[in-house]
């Protein structure tokens, strides 16, 4: 594998003396909020706006990258100039859609996948018919890509939590198998929940290590990871 260009087309002004050959880089991201549905008019679901998914597709795409966008419904328009897009609703279809594309180099899930899978109705169900409503787990997509025999090389989960937000994605990195996750703190600041915000703050941990970073915009969020992302990479190819 050749080493991997920093560009200045996605802001990103970096070791350009190192590089002699561009190498095109395949992404496979999610993004949104899964929904499932407890009949054919209501579902679960949770309020991810899907903005940190689509910003990274949309740096990585200016890359010159071979980025694959699986999004679940969201108020955001795709650009398809520069990623291919794949629609989905449920979790399942999530997970299917996910395998067909890879193997990938990376795999960064984004998406907020509902936890739970209730049993479908066929029929609307009327307010006075029901007391309970039986649920299964939804699958783990994350661990189902880092367990594949097509496994990227660089599987990235994604965890949001209001509170114990290290010590929860330590213990998904270990579950899920992946890489990295990156921790979002929930709140933006105490009043603008982060779901829906132009802001993020991040924690990127791993095995060896938990680096936090400062408040920016999910757009600042993408070009650092991307930057990560082609460290790790051209780091696994060196001697």
């Amino acid at each position: 594998m050749q080493r991997i260009c920093k560009t200045e087309c996605a802001g990103l002004y970096l070791s350009q003396f190192l590089i002699e050959i561009i190498c095109v880089v395949s992404v496979l991201i999610t993004a949104g909020s899964t929904r499932e549905y407890i009949d054919p008019v209501r579902y679960i679901s949770s309020g991810s706006s899907g903005k940190q998914g689509y910003a990274l597709a949309e740096c990585m795409g200016k890359m010159g990258w071979d980025v694959k966008l699986v999004s679940c419904p969201v108020a955001l328009a795709p650009r398809q100039d520069l990623y291919q897009t794949y629609h989905v609703n449920t979790s399942a279809d999530m997970l299917n859609t996910c395998l067909s594309l890879l193997p990938v180099d990376v795999a960064i899930l984004t998406a907020a996948i509902t936890d739970w899978v209730p049993y479908r109705c066929k029929h609307k169900l009327k307010k006075h018919a029901v007391d309970r409503i039986d649920m299964l787990h939804s699958p783990d997509i994350a661990k189902c890509i880092s367990m594949n025999k097509d496994r990227p090389k660089l599987v990235i989960g994604f965890c949001l939590e209001s509170e114990n937000l290290i010590e929860s994605a330590k213990n998904k990195l270990a579950y899920k198998g992946c890489d990295w996750i990156i921790a979002n703190h929930y709140y933006v600041n105490e009043h603008e929940p982060v779901m829906h915000s132009n802001y993020n703050q991040v924690s990127i941990v791993t095995r060896d290590s938990v680096r936090p970073f400062q408040m920016m915009t999910k757009v600042e969020v993408a070009k650092l990871l991307t930057e990560e992302i082609i460290d790790y990479l051209n780091r696994l190819d060196i001697p």
